[in-house]
């Protein structure tokens, strides 16, 4: 789903592109919630940072994209990140859901330039179906860009993929309410 997002968001603006990797796991910045919990996604800042940029050299977009490890901020310092990017660049939001709505008023507020790209007609995959899948014994290569496959394999993604699936089914029942 980001790939798709960059990729359209590139076709339509020409200007340099900053994609932020946040750091999050033990040693970084210490263990989070959310999103970037290690239930949810049990891989560091480089291997996340080394499969966004083989996407992006596959996709021969690697010049126009500067990918950037950000901290961890709570919502309220989300303009913090600026600290980190190039002064000149394009922050693109989706109009996928509501955090990517709060994004971008926490980024005008910042005085940033933003552009919202619409993203209504794209499958938009995530991996929370990618957990899904992977409980269900499926395939985990259709959720990744194919330039990722081998990085993926050699790193152990599958095993900690499916390990981490079962983290987060389990971290959902324990938060669920009682009946």
């Amino acid at each position: 789903g980001h790939l798709d997002t960059l990729m359209r968001s590139l076709r339509l603006f020409d200007e340099p592109h900053a994609c932020c990797i946040v750091n999050r796991a033990s040693g970084e910045m210490g263990a989070v919630g959310g999103k970037h919990a290690f239930h949810y996604n049990p891989f560091t800042s480089w291997e996340r940072y080394a499969m966004a940029k083989l996407c992006l050299l596959a996709e021969g977009v690697d010049s126009r994209v500067h990918l950037i490890c950000v901290p961890q901020y709570p919502v309220a310092e989300w303009h913090r990140i600026g600290e980190f990017l190039p002064e000149h660049f394009i922050r693109c939001a989706t109009n996928r859901n509501a955090d990517e709505t709060r994004r971008v008023e926490i980024w005008k507020a910042a005085r940033w330039r933003n552009t919202v790209v619409d993203v209504s007609d794209l499958e938009i995959v995530s991996s929370s179906e990618m957990r899904a899948a992977l409980l269900h014994g499926e395939d985990w290569r259709p959720f990744l860009h194919e330039s990722t496959h081998g990085f993926f394999t050699d790193i152990d993604g599958p095993a900690r993929m499916l390990a981490a699936a079962r983290d987060a089914e389990k971290f959902r029942m324990e938060d669920a309410p009682d009946d």
